[in-house]
């Protein structure tokens, strides 16, 4: 497993796009992809290795997202 950046963020459910934008600039992270999934789920940018485990961590025990874990990168081999 590797930590090669970023951080997926879950925001709250009411929030709009334009919310998620605003509060990501104002917290001065970077914001990259809106992922497609169920949920208000976005990638906040981050350095690689222990950068992005440390903002996860400070953005989950801040308590204004739902969820906040680092982009871990695993290998996997097929069998």
């Amino acid at each position: 497993m590797a930590l090669p950046g970023g951080v997926l963020v879950q925001f709250k459910p009411d929030w709009s796009d334009d919310q998620v934008r605003s509060w990501t600039n104002t917290k001065g992270l970077g914001l990259g992809q809106k992922l497609n999934i169920r949920g208000q789920w976005w990638i906040v940018t981050s350095e690689p290795g222990l950068a992005s485990l440390e903002l996860a961590n400070t953005l989950h025990k801040a308590g204004d997202v739902v969820s906040a874990t680092p982009n871990w990168w695993k290998q996997t081999v097929t069998r």
